[in-house]
């Protein structure tokens, strides 16, 4: 079992074309997690549980304004990590994970299912301590409309670096 808690600052850029790119939305996000871990096999299994606190500052048409809206959000992720090849402490892993994220609050009435990701990825390891890591993302995110949706496939590049804390 894993435990973590932790404070975020996003600045988000809108998602309109037709608004300034160089717009953007603060949002100040708390989050609390738990982390259950089983290895079956020779696979290992995490449950991840998440709620997020998350003020967002409000926005018309002429820029930011001097309010807030509160909202929590709960987050749920399955994610299997396997080990395909091993060898003198260098090793290929895989990973496969899904997560759904719901938004819940008085702000949110419209839009309560937030987003659906799915990952897939494959990481290299130079060492234990040093991997890359190449995936893909299919995310099924719902719009602050409450009926659109954006549906992205993203691919991710991600560089692994785990720090020795024994002295």
């Amino acid at each position: 079992m894993d435990f973590g808690a932790g404070f975020a600052f996003f600045s988000v850029n809108t998602q309109n074309p037709n608004i300034d790119p160089d717009f953007s939305v603060p949002e100040y996000r708390a989050q609390q997690d738990l982390t259950l871990i089983n290895d079956i096999v020779k696979i290992t299994f995490h449950n991840r549980f998440q709620l997020e606190e998350r003020f967002i500052q409000k926005a018309d048409k002429n820029g930011l304004l001097d309010e807030f809206s509160y909202a929590f959000r709960f987050r749920y992720r399955l994610q299997s990590m396997f080990t395909l090849w091993e060898k003198e402490g260098r090793s290929i892993k895989g990973t496969i994970s899904d997560e759904i994220l719901f938004n819940f609050g008085k702000d949110n009435r419209r839009n309560t299912f937030d987003q659906n990701r799915f990952y897939i990825a494959l990481r290299y390891h130079f060492n234990p301590n040093l991997g890359l890591e190449l995936g893909y993302l299919k995310n099924f995110q719902r719009r602050a409309s409450g009926i659109d949706f954006y549906d992205r496939d993203i691919i991710r590049f991600t560089v692994y670096h785990r720090i020795n804390r024994k002295f």
